[in-house]
């Protein structure tokens, strides 16, 4: 960062904020935004897989899913070239 952790900002935050500037200044209207049906759909889908992989991350589950294909692929006895392949 440029300015360092102090000036951090929540990016969800300044996407709110640049669509409310849109907004504000009249560069898009309200009916623009409602028309896009597919992409809210898609930030809607995205955040919620974001959310979930970030609590199965604090539960522990991903790096208990990694060390388990991990030593799998380790017993196999492959090379890196196949173990990327399986991968």
């Amino acid at each position: 960062m440029i300015l360092g952790a102090d000036y951090a900002v929540n990016t969800t935050a300044v996407a709110f904020l640049g669509l409310s500037v849109l907004l504000i200044t009249g560069v898009l209207s309200w009916d623009d935004v409602l028309k896009e049906k597919s992409a809210w759909d898609t930030v809607v889908w995205f955040s919620a897989l974001v959310m979930m992989a970030t609590f199965l991350n604090k539960l522990g589950l991903v790096t208990w899913f990694s060390g388990l294909v991990e030593s799998n692929i380790a017993l196999l006895g492959f090379d890196w070239i196949i173990s990327a392949v399986i991968l």
